[in-house]
């Protein structure tokens, strides 16, 4: 429902306008870069934020945001900024 109502064309704008914390990093010292978040695209991972600009909002059934702790518990070690997961098929 919050997808439809952001009336975006791609999920980067959906999400920077329903939930802009999901694409900021993280860094417990702000003058390091430890990475960014990564995106995952039913089960497959496809990037970081950026490729959301390449994925409609159109046929998603949801989109969860992962904190970096539990997604370093599920993908490995180099989620240090967390993970968004992007799915068309229901929970």
């Amino acid at each position: 429902d919050d997808l439809r109502a952001a009336n975006s064309t791609n999920l980067y704008d959906a999400v920077r306008t329903i939930r802009p914390n999901w694409l900021r990093a993280r860094s417990p010292n702000s003058l390091e870069n430890q990475g960014q978040v990564q995106v995952y695209f039913d089960n497959s991972r496809v990037g970081g934020v950026d490729a959301l600009r390449s994925l409609p909002t159109q046929g998603v059934a949801y989109i969860r945001w992962f904190d970096p702790i539990s997604a370093s518990a599920r993908w490995g070690l180099d989620h240090e900024q967390g993970a968004i997961v992007v799915s068309t098929r229901p929970e």
